[in-house]
Formats: structure tokens, C-alpha cells, sequence
């Protein structure tokens, strides 16, 4: 067995069932709930996945688990850019490089491993604190009202 070190995923020579991690799911913005009646997962942009419940545990079409692998794996290549981003170790013009050296100069003394969760659309580069302006008033006004 082996795994990929920037998406953590396990690779096996032998054919196996996919497992798709559900805590990973969750980090997808799909929302769960899982009781005695049966599993819905359900994403407030891409809507409900087809989920079946196999001796217990949810179950999508492979297709369905394959796709939400792939996604898994972008998170966690795209945690690893946020992360070197932060650290100062990429440089870099794009927006989203723009938006977390802003986040880093805003907030010095906050540990990376936290400012690289401020919420954001990460999954489509878009930038982190989606919706807050990075300079003007507009961007002191929305700073006063987190802060103060």
C-alpha cells in the first residue's frame, strides 16, 4: 500500500471497494445526517448524493465515489497551497495569493493552521473571505464590525 503525500489518498495493487471518508465529505460543505431511518448527504450548490445504506454504512455509485474522491484530494492539495502560502514558503501574484498575504498581514499573530481556516471558496480558487473587500473603507467598516 501507498499514499500520496499531497492528497493522502491510499493506493493498492489489489482491486478494492473505494471508502470515502465522511468527515472528508463534511469538509466538501455536504451536510449529513445519518440516523436509525437511513443516511441523506446533501450539498446546499450540488444537492443530494444517492445514498444507499449497506449493513449499516451509506453507500454512493461508484461514478458518485470516485467523483467525490477526486474533490477530497483537490481539498487536501489545495489545504497543502494555503498552507505554504501561508508560511511564506510560495510567492505568488493570483488573487488567492493575494487574499491570504492580506489575511497574514491582517492578523500577524494568529498560528497559519488557524488563519487557514477562515471560511472562503477554496474549492474554486476564488479567494479566501469571500464577499470582504481587500482595501478602502469598505474593508475598515467590514474589519470594525468583526472586531469591534
Amino acid at each position: 500500500m501507498k499514499q500520496l503525500p499531497d492528497a493522502k489518498t491510499l493506493l493498492t495493487k489489489e482491486r478494492v471497494q473505494p471508502i470515502v471518508p465522511v468527515s472528508m465529505v463534511t469538509m466538501l460543505g455536504y451536510k449529513i445526517n445519518w440516523t436509525s431511518d437511513g443516511c441523506t448527504m446533501h450539498h446546499p450548490e450540488k444537492g443530494g448524493l444517492p445514498i444507499t445504506l449497506v449493513q449499516g454504512c451509506p453507500t454512493v455509485p461508484s461514478k458518485v465515489g470516485r467523483v467525490l474522491m477526486k474533490e477530497i484530494e483537490e481539498w487536501h492539495k489545495q489545504q497543502c497551497k494555503v498552507r505554504s502560502i501561508l508560511a511564506g514558503e510560495e510567492k505568488g501574484h493570483s488573487l488567492l495569493h493575494q487574499r491570504l498575504e492580506a489575511l497574514r498581514d491582517l492578523f500577524p499573530a494568529v498560528p497559519s493552521h488557524l488563519l487557514q481556516q477562515v471560511p472562503g471558496k477554496l474549492s474554486n480558487m476564488s479567494g479566501l473571505v469571500a464577499g470582504t473587500p481587500t482595501t478602502g473603507p469598505s474593508r475598515l467598516q467590514t474589519i470594525e464590525l468583526k472586531t469591534g
